[in-house]
């Protein structure tokens, strides 16, 4: 009976040991399983951290090229006001030249006007 009894107490002993054994791989896997679930969580916000950076920089090259093309139009502006103002100049210019031309020519006439007075002068001493 006593041998009956170790024996009883041995397979009690080991049924607990299995008990145990059984806990401990269960607790094993609940880790496993919330250290996998905390990698895909953190890899999650990985990858959300860089499509929120890619936005931030496509943001940032568009704000770029926005600023390129105003800066194209503006430095188009001052090279139309530019040539505007050199086509002014230029028209300036030619008036300038015109007013010499007038001035050359009054003042051919006003040689001529003297010649005829001096032949004038000279048909009447004659």
């Amino acid at each position: 009976m006593e041998l009956m009894a170790s024996l009883g107490e041995m397979e009690l002993m080991a049924s607990l040991g299995k008990m145990k054994l059984k806990a401990n791989l269960g607790q094993m896997e609940l880790k496993a399983s919330l250290g996998e679930m905390e990698l895909k969580a953190s890899l999650g916000e990985m990858v959300l951290m860089a499509s929120l950076g890619e936005m931030v920089l496509m943001a940032s090259l568009g704000e770029m090229e926005l600023k390129a093309s105003l800066g194209e139009m503006v430095l188009m502006a001052s090279l139309g006001e530019m040539v505007l103002m050199a086509s002014l100049g230029e028209m300036v210019l030619s008036a300038g030249v015109g007013e010499m031309e007038l001035m050359v020519s009054l003042g051919e006439m006003e040689l001529m006007a003297s010649l005829e007075e001096m032949e004038l002068l000279v048909c009447c001493y004659i």
